[in-house]
């Protein structure tokens, strides 16, 4: 046997080297968790500098034979290791501090996701957030599993915060589309998220507050999510903290130009919007495979971005007053927040700019840094002669006049042991004459 042929068999015959695939980490708050497949018969330790955990098996939805495993890491690990590959964390950001958020949507596996996605991460935000319809699997595990292996330099690194897109709600069977709902697909199983099996949730990153929606509970079919429960939520969400941004986050666009039909969602309209305008300075949409912005409507921004790298959406009704950009183009979204600004880029895969703006608020007043304190002078005067004011008149009771200081033929005021700070000389010394002519005054 040749010895290249006996090395391609020993190769071939060894056992298969345990190693994680499909890492990827969301966001919970108080802890990152890491989800991520593994062949291991046992439960796998994941290591960060300062401890360790064993992960625990996640059930896979019904045609899934994926193993999948899920870890619980404390926001302060800035790094992990699993099966031997190592991953970095960002540290979640003060209120006071800054970020870099990216948003896109409607992305897929195809040739421009990837490209798209190449983009991003020349960006190196420190959070992404993804506005439904990731893989358009439709309850395809494959697809799913490319989709994680796409993402994963991203999403093992930099924590992914989804919301449920239409395309998350279907399945395939018989080779027919069917709305199945989020356990068709793994949608939790994949993605642990704040509000548990909630698919609306909210958290805070920094100078940022995101409130996180399911649409798919206005649109056809039997939805997962009660819409009264999810208005309430949203309602209360962003009465939270004034300190933050508020930027809101969902699939289905309120309202667009676009002319492809069943875009807009008139019931998530009439039910969202008067919570939204006014509240949220900006409220991010999907599923419109393109770019639209509006001019803000009573201080709230509408941005829908869907062109993540599925098929782009090019028809177009006329342009409303409301519009003030609009584009068919593959991009993402850039947010740079600080306390008192959100710099809001649309960029190309190639990196260039789609659409910039740019909104800006007042630091809020529990953000302000302390002045420092300087002690007021305060004039030494006898704690016995008040400062005469012949013509004031008291606006309180009057109090028993003090007696006067005695002269001592000094020309100073009784007790003076210092100068008075910022007076000059010739002020003491006409102080000094006061005090003395009003105490010549009073003599028997």
């Amino acid at each position: 046997m040749r010895p290249s042929v006996a090395l391609t068999l020993l190769v071939l015959l060894a056992p298969t080297a345990l190693a994680a695939s499909q890492v990827h980490v969301t966001y919970l708050g108080e802890t990152y968790a890491v989800t991520f497949v593994s062949n291991a018969t046992e439960r796998v330790p994941v290591t960060w500098p300062d401890g360790e955990t064993l992960a625990t098996r996640v059930e896979a939805p019904s045609g899934d034979d994926d193993p999948l495993w899920r870890a619980d890491l404390p926001a302060q690990a800035l790094s992990y290791t699993v099966e031997g590959r190592t991953f970095t964390l960002p540290e979640p950001p003060l209120v006071n501090g800054s970020t870099r958020i990216v948003y896109v949507a409607d992305i897929g596996v195809d040739a421009n996701a990837r490209r798209v996605i190449r983009s991003i991460a020349h960006a190196a935000p420190d959070l992404i957030l993804i506005g439904g319809d990731l893989s358009y699997a439709d309850g395809d595990p494959r697809i799913w599993d490319r989709w994680f292996e796409l993402m994963e330099p991203l999403a093992a690194n930099i924590p992914v915060m989804p919301a449920y897109g239409n395309h998350e709600d279907y399945c395939t069977r018989n080779d027919r589309i069917h709305h199945c709902g989020p356990e068709a697909n793994g949608w939790h199983a994949h993605f642990p998220l704040p509000n548990g099996e909630k698919l609306y949730y909210a958290f805070d990153w920094g100078p940022v507050r995101v409130t996180v929606l399911d649409t798919e509970a206005y649109a056809a079919g039997d939805p997962f999510t009660d819409k009264r429960e999810q208005e309430a939520f949203l309602d209360e969400s962003l009465e939270a903290d004034e300190d933050r941004w508020d930027i809101v986050m969902y699939h289905r666009p309120l309202r667009t130009t676009n002319a492809r039909p069943n875009m807009a969602s008139p019931e998530a309209r009439e039910a969202l919007e008067p919570l939204l305008l006014g509240r949220a300075p900006l409220v991010l949409q999907a599923h419109l495979h393109a770019y639209e912005r509006s001019h803000p409507l009573n201080n709230t921004t509408f941005l829908t971005s869907g062109g993540g790298g599925r098929v782009l959406y090019e028809n177009w009704s006329e342009e409303e007053p409301w519009v003030a950009k609009r584009a068919s183009e593959f991009h993402y979204v850039l947010i740079e927040a600080t306390p008192t600004r959100l710099n809001i880029t649309a960029i190309r895969p190639d990196n260039s700019t789609l659409d910039s703006f740019t909104l800006e608020r007042p630091l809020p007043p529990r953000l302000e840094p302390p002045r420092p304190t300087t002690p007021t002078p305060t004039p030494s005067v006898p704690p016995t002669s008040p400062t005469p004011t012949p013509t004031h008149t008291p606006t309180r009771a009057p109090t028993p006049t003090p007696s006067p200081p005695v002269d001592n033929g000094s020309g100073e005021p009784p007790n003076e042991s210092s100068p008075t700070p910022g007076v000059g000389a010739l002020g003491l010394v006409a102080a000094a004459a006061v005090a003395a002519r009003l105490a010549r005054r009073v003599r028997p």
